[in-house]
């Protein structure tokens, strides 16, 4: 299944590959704000993020304790990244508007579902969740005891919600699904991570996650298609088909305290490091057998390779009520709390004042996902107790910081990675060939700026002996002057796991695997800005292992010889030895 981006040639662009198991960073910035502990250091509204993966599978209908062979097209999800910015049919969308409607028939069929889906692919738009997803939310009934402040949702189906009232369609995602967590429905997302300012609540949090819990959908038994009929109930109680319950059979998210991040203000955040440092969280992805689990185990490719996709879901409500107590017998503009443009606002003046209040964002989501990547289940080599692997990347894009704006330029994620003796150090990232940020420059301002060829990203890692400088240490050099080797210890090519000198780690590195070797150096026709090397790290990169004898607090400084211009584009980090792993 991963055999895109083995060849040596500067068309290479394609998806990131990471073991199942590994620790994977991800940075985040959050526009309202978040952080701090409810009850000593509040922020200024409650907040979670949940961070939350979706992969390939095949699900059959009938719950995870009685499946049977018909699939239930639900919750099969075939990922695709989407090639254009297209958005897709939803099953039955004869007339291919895009529109929020399904087929108007009684039934969808299987075909009517696999027709859409075809169709879709052959217009390379993306796909996170299944266009026969999509048409169950229209027909479910949504959650009629949430609390909707003074809103009035179009319609009683899921799609419709105090968030998006009039049930406008985003891709194929249900909006009451993603505004609500945790879920009563069963979803595609298995749930990764949950960072709040409320840590009391991360108990209910995680024994509510389908992860560990059961959640149910109402079915009947029509090859796996769609009856609106029996769609509709959210309850088992009003459900007239068969009641299905889920659950993915793994361990319960992590629950931790959110990284504390000033409201409207898209930069670092208030962290434990001696300087500030955009806020982050070290996601362990899930292990091989909790992908594989019974119930809604991944599809599993060739080579045993996982298709996914991550998701960041950011929620923030006011505090001017209990997000979790207020409900249904709070709605109506005299019974909300809070109301929209509220003009009696009780100041103790002869006059009165309008508090800009619109309650469609008091209780919002936001959210961002990635394109599609792999998880790898870990060789017999690798799969071995006490050995970690710490993925390290790269973040930002291609142009000056108003032209990259909320995103940064070129750097490595993270940008302090912390390794024990013993660990390894799984090196890789993701270029692109077509980065042109022309009009309307929706991403940030017209242009894209930077070293290199038009429209592409590169990166490669070169080892210096500060982050004081701009240049890097020749290779040759370093035991002379007393730099010592990251490679020291060897590596392995990440795909092929091919055992690897030194010499042809650093070679790999410094070329983002142009060149396999050292060999290959004589007579190399390599461009020195890399514009025809990989856009990607060849061959999913190399897994750098951490010297046994590296003593705690040794560091090694990296950089980027390429996004270097002005000083100011450094594109640097530093691996810092610690203290070996107990047992």
């Amino acid at each position: 299944m991963y055999g895109e981006g083995t060849g040596q040639n500067d068309a290479v662009q394609y998806p990131e590959l990471y073991y199942a198991g590994s620790i994977l960073p991800v940075e985040f910035t959050v526009q309202h704000g978040c952080g701090g502990n409810q009850a000593t250091d509040p922020s200024v509204n409650n907040c979670h993020n949940v961070g939350q993966i979706a992969c390939d599978m095949d699900v059959m209908m009938g719950g995870s304790d009685n499946p049977s062979n018909t699939v239930d097209m639900g919750l099969t999800v075939s990922l695709a990244s989407g090639m254009n910015t297209g958005v897709p049919d939803t099953t039955g969308d004869a007339d291919g508007d895009n529109d929020n409607t399904c087929n108007t028939d009684t039934n969808i069929a299987v075909a009517d579902i696999t027709a859409t889906m075809d169709a879709n692919d052959a217009a390379a738009v993306g796909r996170h969740e299944s266009e026969a997803s999509y048409c169950e939310c229209q027909q479910r009934s949504r959650n009629l005891g949430l609390f909707i402040a003074d809103q009035e949702p179009a319609d009683t189906t899921s799609q419709h919600t105090r968030q998006n009232a009039g049930g406008d369609r985003s891709g194929l995602e249900c909006a009451e699904e993603r505004d609500y967590f945790p879920y009563w429905n069963p979803t595609i997302w298995r749930d990764i991570f949950y960072l709040t300012n409320d840590v009391s609540t991360c108990p209910m949090v995680q024994a509510e996650s389908q992860n560990v819990a059961k959640k149910g959908k109402c079915q009947n038994a029509n090859d796996g298609g769609l009856t609106k009929t029996t769609t509709n109930a959210i309850t088992e109680a009003e459900c007239t088909g068969t009641w299905s319950e889920y659950t993915f059979n793994m361990p319960a998210p992590t629950c931790a305290l959110a990284p504390w991040q000033h409201m409207n203000h898209l930069g670092n955040a208030r962290t434990d490091e001696s300087t500030p440092q955009m806020a982050a969280y070290n996601m362990t992805l899930p292990d091989w057998d909790s992908l594989t689990s019974p119930g809604m185990p991944v599809r599993v490719y060739e080579g045993e390779y996982a298709k996914c996709v991550f998701r960041l879901r950011y929620n923030i409500t006011t505090d001017d009520y209990d997000p979790w107590t207020t409900d249904y017998t709070s709605n109506g503009i005299d019974n909300s709390p809070v109301r929209n443009d509220d003009n009696n606002a009780a100041v103790g003046l002869s006059t009165t004042l309008n508090i800009n209040i619109a309650t469609d964002q008091f209780g919002r989501t936001f959210q961002d996902r990635t394109h599609v990547f792999f998880i790898r289940k870990k060789t017999e080599a690798l799969d071995k107790p006490g050995v970690r692997i710490h993925n390290l990347g790269v973040r930002g894009k291609r142009g000056n910081i108003v032209q990259t704006y909320p995103a940064i330029e070129y750097d490595f994620s993270p940008n302090n990675l912390y390794a024990a003796p013993g660990d390894l150090i799984h090196m890789q990232w993701c270029g692109s060939n077509t980065h042109a940020n022309g009009n309307p420059a929706g991403d940030g301002q017209n242009g894209s700026d930077g070293q290199g060829a038009d429209n592409t990203d590169r990166s490669n890692i070169l080892q210096m002996m500060s982050q004081n400088g701009a240049f890097p240490v020749p290779y040759n050099k370093m035991a002379e002057i007393g730099v010592p080797d990251l490679f020291g210890a060897g590596c392995m090519g990440a795909h092929s796991g091919t055992p690897l000198g030194a010499k042809a780690c650093a070679v790999r590195a410094a070329s983002s695997g142009y060149h396999l070797s050292e060999d290959e150096l004589n007579g190399s026709n390599m461009n020195e800005t890399l514009d025809n090397t990989p856009a990607a790290f060849r061959g999913a990169g190399i897994l750098v292992n951490v010297d046994a004898n590296c003593p705690a607090g040794q560091t090694h400084y990296i950089m980027g010889s390429r996004n270097n211009s002005f000083t100011n584009r450094g594109q640097k980090g530093k691996i810092i030895c610690t203290q070996a792993q107990s047992a």
